[in-house]
């Protein structure tokens, strides 16, 4: 038989247990260790000391802040392992895809992933962007339907190369 002290003890390391539990599953774990976050300025300082091996390993493994980050690295390679990255979400891809700035090699690499391309955000991201090879555009323009189509081919947020191929599918 288990007395009363014994019992409210076992009853408070429990709920104690219970209120760790939840805490972590809620984002509190920062109960069990007192790191302060990093500031964005101090991410950036240890990226730029990294080398690019280090760098492919973070992209695949990091957090947002240096995703976005590496995402502007020089190296095509880190590039395409934050796209490749499990942790990458759709929004993060959408706006990678939709920057003028996306090299071709990796606009390539998101429209030959069959995970991103079930997304029409992705699609149509990419193309807006005015590097995406025509081959991929006229792929992703034959698959939409005609509505879409008129409004891609009158609206200038387009390049003008997809406006015009847009019309021309339209027209056949």
């Amino acid at each position: 038989m288990i007395g009363r002290s014994s019992f409210k003890n076992n009853i408070h390391y429990f709920l104690d247990f219970i209120y760790i539990v939840l805490s972590t599953k809620n984002g509190y774990y920062k109960l069990m260790s007192e790191e302060k976050p990093k500031t964005y300025k101090e991410i950036l300082q240890n990226i730029q000391r990294m080398n690019p091996a280090q760098k492919k390993r973070l992209a695949l493994k990091g957090n947002i802040t240096e995703r976005k980050i590496l995402i502007n690295d020089p190296s095509l390679e880190v590039k395409i392992a934050v796209i490749q990255s499990p942790k990458c979400t759709e929004g993060e891809i959408e706006r990678i895809a939709g920057a003028a700035s996306t090299p071709e090699v990796v606009l390539k690499t998101i429209c030959s992933s069959a995970k991103w391309l079930k997304s029409g955000r992705i699609k149509l991201a990419c193309l807006k962007n005015p590097r995406l090879p025509i081959s991929t555009a006229n792929k992703f323009l034959r698959a939409i339907d005609k509505h879409q189509l008129r409004k891609i081919s009158k609206q200038h947020i387009f390049p003008k190369n997809i406006r015009d191929l847009a019309s021309k599918i339209l027209s056949r």
